[in-house]
């Protein structure tokens, strides 16, 4: 296979993206779980990226399906933005009586906006909520 890109080049976009969205990549500050969970990421991030699949945009991808997917989804585009609240939402199957439904209630009781408005955050200002609720339910 011809590589679209360098792997110096791959890693720099690794690097890049990673700084716009403020994660950890200190291995030394990582579990070792959360180190192997870090490495298979950007393994196969930069893998995708040497073989033109992916795009970094700001804190954003853009990536192309592989040829290994089937007739109507190899090759299509989709972009990676972002989440919001909502992802955590998501993983409640946007129940009422979910955990992240009911944290969600717990920092509208808080700080006095409706449950809707967490959902429009960055996850990493959800995420700032939540643990300040989580401190007082400690």
């Amino acid at each position: 296979m011809d590589n679209k890109i360098t792997e110096e080049m791959a890693l720099k976009e690794f690097d890049d993206w990673i700084e716009a969205n403020e994660f950890e990549n200190d291995l030394a500050e990582m579990t070792d779980e959360e180190a192997t969970s870090f490495n298979g990421c950007k393994k196969a991030f930069v893998a995708a990226m040497k073989a033109g699949r992916l795009v970094v945009d700001g804190s954003s991808l853009e990536y192309t399906v592989s040829k290994f997917s089937p007739e109507g989804f190899a090759g299509e585009k989709v972009r990676i933005n972002r989440p919001t609240g909502n992802i955590w939402l998501a993983f409640d199957g946007k129940k009422n009586d979910g955990a992240m439904h009911k944290m969600q209630g717990a920092m509208s009781a808080m700080i006095g906006k409706d449950l809707a408005w967490f959902t429009k955050l960055d996850v990493k200002d959800w995420n700032f909520f939540s643990m300040v609720v989580s401190l007082f339910l400690s």
